[in-house]
């Protein structure tokens, strides 16, 4: 019996690791490519900006 309970929480600790690790590299790869979009954004403003003053 205490095997069995030792075995579930091993289990499931094992599976929250991986959910956790799949969460993780989403929210960073989610968070990356805002920033990504919020950089082209503002080169592009900038861009603008130098151009109009051509």
């Amino acid at each position: 019996m205490k095997y069995r309970y030792w075995l579930v929480l091993f289990l499931c600790a094992v599976l929250f690791g991986l959910f956790y690790k799949e969460a993780k590299k989403d929210a960073i790869d989610n968070l990356n490519n805002q920033k990504l979009f919020i950089a082209r954004q503002a080169g592009n403003a900038v861009f603008a900006v130098v151009e109009r003053r051509r």
